[in-house]
């Protein structure tokens, strides 16, 4: 995977601030996506795919999808994690790869469902890897201008794997904010 930008947006910590007494939440966010293709298309990055975490605010993704989605200028789908005791493809999928799969979401987008836990421990160990090779992870820029990002995917470590009722269960220790390793499953 090459990994073009990072961050939460528009450049500031939380994405939607409750102080904010112009907007609500799903205004706040509904702009923050219309502003977030602009600097894609600005920046002049060449994505195939671009996914947008639904989150805690899916039904506004799904509606900003539904309105915008058709206007980026590469394939963009909402994206959900599940934990690999919860992760099952359905019948509905449109296709399925290594611990992923794209369905219909309720209104008709399309949506990424992949197992978290599968992802983020082959996410980590990816860094392991020489820039370059299969199944690595490349950044761009310098090295020191990706410690906020290290700091996120090592605060959360895998502490366990057992099996469960229904799977493999996958015990994750957080030692501190970790929004931008998910972003990076």
């Amino acid at each position: 995977a090459h990994i073009a930008d990072y961050g939460k947006f528009p450049e500031h910590e939380v994405l939607y601030n409750p102080k904010n007494p112009k907007q609500g939440e799903e205004a706040e966010i509904f702009t923050a996506l219309v502003q977030f293709k602009e600097y894609i298309v600005s920046k002049g990055y060449r994505l195939d795919i671009a996914s947008i975490d639904l989150g805690n605010w899916l039904s506004t993704v799904e509606k900003y999808l539904g309105a915008h989605g058709k206007d980026w200028p590469c394939r963009v789908f909402g994206s959900r994690g599940r934990a690999n005791n919860m992760y099952r493809v359905p019948k509905s999928a449109l296709m399925s790869k290594e611990h992923m799969y794209l369905s219909p979401y309720r209104s008709g987008v399309k949506v990424i469902t992949h197992n978290a836990c599968r992802l983020r421990e082959r996410m980590q160990k990816s860094f392991l890897l020489s820039m370059g090779i299969p199944q690595g992870i490349t950044l761009f820029g310098q090295p020191m201008e990706h410690s906020t990002l290290a700091e996120h995917i090592l605060a959360e470590t895998l502490a366990e794997i057992r099996e469960g009722r229904h799977g493999l269960e996958y015990l994750w220790e957080v030692k501190g904010i970790n929004d931008l390793c998910d972003a990076v499953v």
